[in-house]
C-alpha cells in the first residue's frame, strides 16, 4: 500500500460526501414533495372509489339487519329433495 493510493481513496471519498451534502436538501426536499402528493392523490382516488363503485362500506354489525332464512313451499321442498336424490312422502 503505497500513500498515493491512500491519498487517492481520500480524495474519492472526500467527494463523494460534498456530493452527498449537495444532494441530500435536494432529496430531502423531493421527498416531503412525494408525500404531499402522494397523500392528495390517496384522498382523491378514495373519493371516486366511493363514487364510482370501486369500493363500498360494510355497515357495522350494529346497522346490518339480520337476514331471514326463506321460507319454502312443500313443493319447493319436494322439487329440491328429488334434484339431490331424496323422497318425500307426508301422510
Amino acid at each position: 500500500m503505497d500513500r498515493e493510493t491512500v491519498d487517492r481513496a481520500r480524495r474519492e471519498a472526500d467527494n463523494a460526501f460534498k456530493r452527498l451534502q449537495v444532494l441530500k436538501p435536494l432529496y430531502e426536499a423531493a421527498s416531503r414533495d412525494y408525500l404531499k402528493k402522494s397523500k392528495v392523490f390517496r384522498d382523491l382516488d378514495y373519493q371516486l372509489a366511493l363514487e364510482d363503485g370501486r369500493l363500498k362500506k360494510i355497515p357495522s354489525l350494529r346497522e346490518r339487519k339480520e337476514k331471514k332464512q326463506p321460507e319454502l313451499t312443500l313443493e319447493q321442498l319436494r322439487t329440491i329433495a328429488a334434484l339431490v336424490g331424496v323422497d318425500i312422502t307426508i301422510e
